[in-house]
């Protein structure tokens, strides 16, 4: 078994922790949280590895250095395991986008800038991972039904925050939806693309057509006949 204590908490880390926790008494619930952590980010590591369909507890034991025990300690069963695993996954992309993306600015050309930021958060091990879950759930109805609910609260919570971080898309209504489904199918799908070819040779095309249709979506949500697809969007 590999020798970590969590892919945040190094070892000393571990016993600083440990011993701040003991003097307060909490620490066996700072504990339990410590090894949840451990065993997501191994699960994430081993499907991006393995696969889905090839990640055994085994598996996850090993990298995360505990034993199996320990996952069904912390965990009901293999299924609770992968849901929690997804609603981790998700966390972790929202909290990096809202990080990166504040980490901008407010610079006129924020929202090409955020573009890029978005394609960076796609490469990221968490998305692969998110895909990989979501793949295996469309053909096994029990793992849909266990993350369908996880996907669509993602969507609503990353629509949320990218308004939050770009609020001169408030004025856009329902507009802002349109634009959203844009930059994150295009952008998943050319990622996704990426996956098997590995050239990118359109990528920037893409990034630079993403780029205008934003711009003449957000104009156009003041004059939607302007735009015969903003406008057909907005009658369906």
């Amino acid at each position: 078994m590999r020798n970590t204590v969590s892919p945040h908490v190094d070892r000393a880390q571990f016993e600083v922790l440990k011993r701040q926790h003991e003097a307060t008494g909490g620490w066996q619930q700072r504990k339990s949280e410590i090894t949840q952590l451990q065993l997501l980010e191994a699960t994430v590591t081993c499907i991006v590895r393995k696969g889905f369909a090839h990640v055994r507890t085994k598996d996850i034991a090993d990298e995360a250095g505990l034993s199996r025990g320990a996952i069904m300690h912390h965990f009901a069963n293999k299924a609770q395991l992968f849901e929690k695993t997804l609603v981790y996954v998700h966390s972790r992309r929202l909290a990096e986008f809202e990080k990166a993306i504040k980490a901008l600015g407010t610079e006129e050309n924020r929202t090409e800038e955020g573009l890029e930021t978005y394609l960076a958060q796609l490469k990221s091990q968490y998305f692969v991972a998110a895909q990989e879950l979501l793949m295996a759930a469309r053909s096994d109805e029990a793992l849909a039904r266990i993350l369908k609910p996880q996907r669509e609260r993602f969507g609503e919570e990353w629509n949320a925050l990218s308004l939050k971080l770009f609020p001169e898309w408030a004025e856009t209504g329902e507009v802002f939806h349109l634009a959203m489904c844009i930059v994150r199918y295009m952008m998943e799908g050319m990622v996704m693309a990426d996956w098997f070819d590995g050239s990118g040779k359109d990528n920037q095309q893409l990034i630079d057509y993403v780029r205008a249709r934003l711009s003449a979506v957000r104009t156009a949500a003041a004059n939607p006949e302007s735009d015969a697809a903003v406008s057909t969007y907005l009658h369906h």
